[in-house]
């Protein structure tokens, strides 16, 4: 299936998705993708080709930077969780292998974190 075919059929995911290539350039994502970036105040059609570094310097250096560049570079995939303190969210990001690149799904866990601290 190709790039097209395949944001096609996650469009109808309601979690974020988007695809990076082999070095991390933005290629294409789903509604709800465009639609998070937009609610954090971001123009997500600027995003395309550009690095997730470029776009969130911020990530330089973390942990979600060394398991994208371990998903891009090693072609597994990768699952962990961050907390996105602007929007006071939980994210749980699952990689796959998408050659090149990888494909990525965010999934708001606030309230599974939430129930776990009471």
């Amino acid at each position: 299936m190709d790039t097209f075919g395949l944001m096609k059929l996650l469009g109808s995911v309601s979690d974020p998705v988007m695809r990076l290539d082999g070095k991390g350039k933005y290629m294409s994502m789903n509604a709800a993708a465009e639609q998070t970036f937009i609610r954090l105040g971001h123009d997500p059609i600027t995003f395309i080709g550009r690095t997730v570094w470029d776009v969130f310097p911020e990530l330089k250096g973390t942990t979600t930077h060394h398991d994208l560049r371990r998903a891009l570079e090693d072609d597994v995939p990768i699952s962990y969780e961050f907390y996105h303190a602007a929007e006071q969210r939980w994210y749980e990001v699952r990689g796959f292998p998408c050659a090149p690149g990888a494909l990525l799904v965010f999934k708001d866990i606030t309230e599974r974190k939430l129930s776990v601290n009471k």
